[in-house]
């Protein structure tokens, strides 16, 4: 009976220091992957070719939003 109160108390034991590393780990890797995405982020911003692929984006949604409108209304005549 005595054994199984050691044993009992190592696997609570090794479940926190699971429990503890497990979160350390996770801990540390969103923080580098929040600092990878920082980095990144920044560079994409600053490069030209993103925004002249944000401009041209954005003039095909609103040739699409017009598009879209002249075939509704079209549609209603």
């Amino acid at each position: 009976m005595n054994d199984s109160v050691d044993y009992d108390t190592l696997v609570t034991e090794l479940d926190k220091i699971l429990e503890e590393t497990v979160s350390e780990a996770l801990e540390e890797q969103y923080a580098n992957l929040n600092a990878q995405f920082a980095k990144e982020s920044e560079r994409l911003f600053e490069s030209r070719s993103f925004w002249r692929r944000a401009a041209v984006t954005e003039g095909l949604v609103i040739l699409g939003t017009v598009f879209a409108g002249a075939m509704v209304y079209k549609m209603r005549e």
